[in-house]
């Protein structure tokens, strides 16, 4: 009778010792027992934030950098940035399961990992409430907790039916970059999209598929009145200095220097925390519109 388990151990065995032989890994990698419990290397923020959501957060031995939320993943080894993965830095960690987003690689580093006998699993990530939900199920079913991913999108659900839409006209934009070297707007497809898709807000960039750069001239034409960006885009830099770069000089001069700096994860990310998000955005578009207001009115010189 075929037994898969010997087999499987015997073809692991043989590229270990050839990657071995070739310097690729350490000889402490060689030790994994087939029958250990899941040992889960996660690339991709959104990836990793469900995981732990499912309360399978123990399992992870290590995220990549983007990975942020929760905070328990600060204790976790790093593997460097999702789309710059190697294969001696994941397979030194001993894993059994790699569990990534779209875009993780490069592509012949995965192929590398899956050819040892890690349970290698890459997730499409769907800019979209469907999309979200399928994604958890997905993640619950390889880690074999489809009750609790049933569970959280039931709780998403409710929450995201709770959600109020905005009454008043607004114009915010969400901003992936504004620099020297030009500013990214977020069009449809895009988290930044669906959050204001919930809201029941107009993207004035919606035309656009994904983040896609855009002009200072289209910037002011769409005379958006807040702009949301995205903290690690920052570079460091406060609300007031954002104002005076090249790329949001003439808008700030126009609009005020109305933007808003944001948690990358929760903004950007296909997370459960997806109401979350979109309660911080209203708060701050109507906060926005408060402040307005109650400005005084600069009486005009004529």
């Amino acid at each position: 009778m075929f037994n898969r388990a010997w087999f499987i151990k015997q073809s692991r065995f043989s590229v270990f010792t050839v990657l071995i032989a070739l310097g690729v890994l350490p000889l402490a990698v060689f030790a994994q027992d087939q029958d250990q419990e899941m040992r889960i290397v996660s690339a991709g923020g959104s990836v990793t934030e469900i995981i732990f959501s499912l309360g399978m957060g123990e399992a992870v031995i290590a995220t990549d950098t983007s990975s942020s939320f929760p905070s328990e993943v600060h204790n976790k080894v790093k593997v460097g940035y999702y789309r710059q993965l190697s294969s001696e830095g994941v397979l030194s960690l001993n894993p059994t399961h790699l569990f990534a987003a779209k875009g993780a690689g490069p592509a012949d580093v995965l192929n590398q990992i899956k050819a040892v006998g890690v349970d290698t699993y890459v997730f499409e990530q769907t800019r979209s409430i469907k999309g979200l939900t399928k994604l958890i199920s997905e993640i619950g079913d390889k880690l074999g907790r489809q009750a609790q991913a049933k569970t959280l999108n039931g709780e998403l659900t409710q929450s995201l039916a709770l959600l109020p839409s905005l009454k008043r006209n607004a114009t915010p934009v969400f901003l992936m970059s504004a620099s020297e070297r030009g500013i990214m707007a977020a069009g449809n497809n895009t988290v930044p999209h669906l959050l204001m898709e919930v809201l029941g807000i107009k993207n004035v960039f919606g035309q656009l598929n994904g983040f896609k750069p855009i002009s200072s001239e289209a910037l002011l034409q769409a005379q958006a009145n807040l702009i949301f960006i995205p903290r690690h885009q920052t570079q460091g830099m406060s609300t007031q200095q954002l104002c005076k770069t090249q790329a949001l000089r003439l808008w700030s001069k126009i609009q005020g220097c109305h933007i808003e700096i944001v948690d990358s994860l929760l903004f950007l990310g296909l997370t459960p925390r997806l109401p979350e998000a979109a309660r911080q955005m209203l708060a701050s578009i109507e906060s926005h519109d408060t402040q307005a207001k109650s400005a005084p009115t600069i009486p005009s010189d004529e």
